[in-house]
């Protein structure tokens, strides 16, 4: 049987230079193209070729944001033509199709996955793929490459796809930076002029008649990454921090001290986010710790570890009722660890998110610390529906979820913390603790380590 793989795909112009960089052994292909240009198209037929090579039967790995992303975008989706994604595969090659899995195996044996980023660590962790493709990795956890996949690369020479459009000046445009130089990567960015895959007479018609914004379009069509990020929560509130110098070189002060914030999973991530109060109310956030599928103990043994002088730890509200693998709740199980926590007031998301954008303009960050909880941040964005052509009033849940909501239990739970004496009496401690001097007379005092008066609710 002789099947010419040619006939189920010709690549457009643009496309041309990817699969020429993949036919001269290129092993590591950084994409920046537009929306709805055919990323997934090129990448796709990449996979299909490698898989049926003579030395290319293996598993290959097609990562989305989302295991409901990689169901619709590829898995169930049909192109403009009517033409359905897996028809670019000769029927005669498929041996059989786990829908359920999102799985095809290939009559050689090898099998082509689709998985969302969100839940695949587990499941990539032990396996061996011999090519990964991440689609519109700016959306996704950069840890899923690094942690797994890379390994794994590294040892059987395997291919790397990142094809993606912009999301401000993320991990991707980190790796995209880091592409440009190295000659080991195919870097390729393109635009709407550079494709003309759709007329750009009518984006900015769009523009003009306000279905998108002009952002948006820079972001989606011209392949911006210093466009603001479209539906992103808090992405101006971190430009207005850098503009005035609230991004930086922020340290730990030893005569106040730390609090921390935690968001707690069960089968995800952890993330903690790390304090101090200033007499004056400025909220200085100096470090974090992030963490997936690992017991509490680990979190709290590694938080105690750390040299600071503890103040509260401020932690979700159903901290009663959540558990972990036994039977104690999650809280009670700190308690015997040696951590008490403050339950942070149950509001709803969208008081939450108001009480950020009210405490962010307080805070100042830790810049090179603190990089990642600040992309995090600056990212965290609502979800898209394609079907109304509009922003949804709920955030995606990727890996960003994380830090946001341990930002919203810090700000939500400031209140927990705040201190019950004057401003006064706050500078005078701080100046003692700081100084050994009080500046403003005679002060009530507290114990460093009873800061604010903490009250547990």
């Amino acid at each position: 049987m002789v099947i010419n793989l040619d006939d189920y795909f010709q690549p457009r112009e643009y496309q041309k230079p990817i699969i020429e960089a993949y036919e001269n052994g290129c092993k590591k292909f950084l994409i920046v193209m537009p929306r709805r240009s055919g990323k997934d198209v090129v990448s796709f037929n990449i996979v299909i070729r490698a898989a049926l090579e003579k030395h290319g039967r293996g598993t290959y790995f097609y990562i989305f944001p989302t295991f409901a992303q990689a169901k619709r975008a590829i898995f169930s989706a049909m192109l403009i033509s009517g033409k359905k994604f897996l028809e670019f595969i000769p029927h005669e090659l498929i041996s059989s199709i786990n829908a359920s899995e999102l799985k095809i195996t290939l009559i050689n044996g090898s099998i082509i996955q689709f998985v969302g980023s969100e839940n695949c660590h587990d499941r990539l962790t032990g396996t061996n793929p011999l090519g990964v493709v991440f689609s519109e990795y700016a959306q996704q956890n950069p840890i899923v490459y690094a942690q797994v996949i890379r390994p794994i690369l590294l040892a059987n020479s395997g291919f790397v796809i990142w094809e993606s459009t912009p999301r401000g000046r993320n991990h991707f445009y980190d790796l995209y930076q880091l592409a440009k130089k190295e000659d080991d990567y195919f870097a390729y960015f393109q635009t709407l002029d550079d494709t003309k895959h759709i007329d750009p007479a009518l984006i900015r018609k769009d523009i003009e008649n306000n279905v998108m914004s002009e952002d948006l379009a820079l972001q989606e069509y011209w392949c911006s990454f210093s466009a603001g990020i479209e539906g992103a929560y808090f992405c101006k509130y971190i430009d207005q921090l850098r503009l005035k110098g609230q991004i930086g070189d922020v340290v730990y002060q030893p005569s106040l001290p730390v609090y921390s914030a935690w968001d707690i999973g069960v089968r995800d991530s952890n993330v903690i986010t790390i304090f101090q109060v200033t007499p004056i109310g400025n909220i200085h956030i100096i470090d974090f710790i992030e963490g997936r599928d690992l017991g509490m103990e680990h979190y709290i043994k590694q938080l105690l570890e750390m040299p600071y002088q503890w103040g509260g730890h401020i932690g979700p509200h159903d901290l009663e009722v959540r558990e972990y693998s036994d039977a104690v709740s999650r809280r009670e199980k700190a308690r015997n660890l040696g951590l008490e926590f403050l339950l942070a007031p149950k509001v709803g998301f969208m008081d939450g998110i108001e009480q950020i954008r009210t405490t962010l303009p307080k805070c100042f960050i830790a810049e090179k610390k603190c990089a990642r909880w600040i992309k995090a941040i600056e990212q965290y964005h609502k979800e898209w529906d394609s079907d109304r052509q509009a922003y949804r009033d709920k955030p995606v849940h990727d890996w960003c979820s994380h830090f946001a909501d341990s930002l919203r239990y810090l700000a939500v739970g400031l209140s927990l913390i705040s201190p019950s004496e004057s401003p006064k009496d706050m500078e005078a401690r701080y100046q003692r603790a700081a100084y050994g001097t009080n500046s403003y007379g005679t002060s009530s005092y507290g114990q460093h380590n009873n800061f604010g008066n903490l009250r547990y609710r």
